[in-house]
């Protein structure tokens, strides 16, 4: 059987990301990447690398001067360490959060893994995060949701 390539819908390009609840108030501990979506998936493509950079995540935006290269990056990352794939159906909720006035956010990302296990990303950019793909990503998973469900 022929599998048919996944259309890409939307791609943030060099976020950082944490896997946990919330993110931090300091770099360390994060890893860079791409978080991208398809008609099936949601994806953190991983650099792989821990992001050493001393960028700092304050309450008003996300500073990063030297972070990993991330425009090669592209499903075959998927075997990059601290990558991440989440099939819509296990896809939980994905929500901006605000911080300090509303001049920064953040997305929240709740999924189940393989087991069942909660799981958290919690994703900061250098510019605000646009509400725009988080709704094209709950459009997407209801698209998915419905066709899975036929």
């Amino acid at each position: 059987m022929i599998k048919r390539k996944e259309e890409v819908l939307g791609i943030l390009w060099g976020v950082t990301c944490w896997h946990r609840e919330k993110p931090r108030n300091v770099i360390f501990g994060s890893t860079v990447g791409n978080l991208v979506l398809t008609e099936n998936r949601l994806m953190f493509l991983s650099t792989g690398e821990k992001d050493l950079s001393g960028g700092v995540a304050t309450d008003v935006m996300y500073v990063d001067v030297d972070a990993p290269d991330v425009d090669a990056l592209g499903e075959e990352a998927l075997k990059n360490k601290h990558s991440v794939e989440i099939p819509l159906d296990r896809l939980d909720s994905i929500k901006l959060k605000r911080r300090l006035m509303g001049l920064s956010n953040w997305l929240s990302v709740k999924y189940r893994d393989e087991n069942g296990t909660v799981r958290y990303l919690a994703i900061v950019h250098n510019q605000k995060l646009p509400q725009e793909f988080v709704d094209e990503v709950l459009k997407t998973k209801e698209r998915y949701m419905r066709a899975k469900g036929e």
